[in-house]
């Protein structure tokens, strides 16, 4: 849908923020020397700031976070960068001023945040009202929401998941990203039922 929409810089922003887990921060200040194009498995690097770690980038505290990531990302990210030969961030040109390189990654955010909204409302009606109103609230962080229940769905477990996305615990990942499928709950309901007491 958003190809169809032509919106070919935003379809590489969620295919990032789906496939790494990051925070739309961390994908805003994302420069093309940390994403290595050359190494046989496709990895990237991206600075979170949820995790104080003396990692200092763009006058924040935070984590570089390597991230190794499916094949097609390599493929979709070799054509944005082919769009954008010339910056040094995936998304805009930089400066050598830290506070204009923080705006210019804050207006990005906003955009991509405006642009997610408008896609989410095509959609909205095939999800639940929950779902609706977070999505909308929180048009980037539903991505992360959105990874965590699809690897937890596939059969990764907590800790594979904290472990390979950056999360400093699996209880984390357990009690706050993301819920039981409803296959897996027809599952533990069929399993209950043979309980007998």
């Amino acid at each position: 849908m958003i190809l169809q929409d032509g919106n070919f810089a935003l379809y590489v922003w969620c295919r990032i923020a789906l496939r790494t887990g990051v925070c739309s921060s961390a994908i805003s200040t994302m420069t093309w020397d940390r994403v290595f194009f050359d190494s046989n498995l496709f990895k990237l690097e991206q600075h979170e700031t949820k995790d104080l770690r003396g990692h200092i980038y763009l006058g924040e505290d935070g984590e570089w976070k390597l991230k190794y990531v499916p094949e097609y990302l390599r493929k979709i990210s070799l054509q944005w960068k082919i769009l954008s030969p010339d910056t040094q961030f995936l998304w805009f040109a930089g400066k050598n001023y830290v506070p204009s390189n923080k705006h210019e990654a804050h207006k990005i955010r906003m955009q991509m945040s405006k642009n997610l909204k408008y896609c989410y409302s095509k959609i909205s009606h095939m999800v639940t009202p929950q779902t609706r109103e977070y999505m909308m609230k929180r048009p980037d962080h539903m991505l992360r929401h959105i990874l965590v229940q699809q690897l937890k769905d596939s059969g990764l477990t907590n800790e594979e998941i904290a472990d390979s996305f950056g999360w400093r615990s699996s209880d984390r990942v357990k009690n706050w990203y993301s819920k039981p499928s409803e296959k897996n709950l027809q599952e533990i309901g069929k399993r209950i039922e043979k309980i007998i007491f």
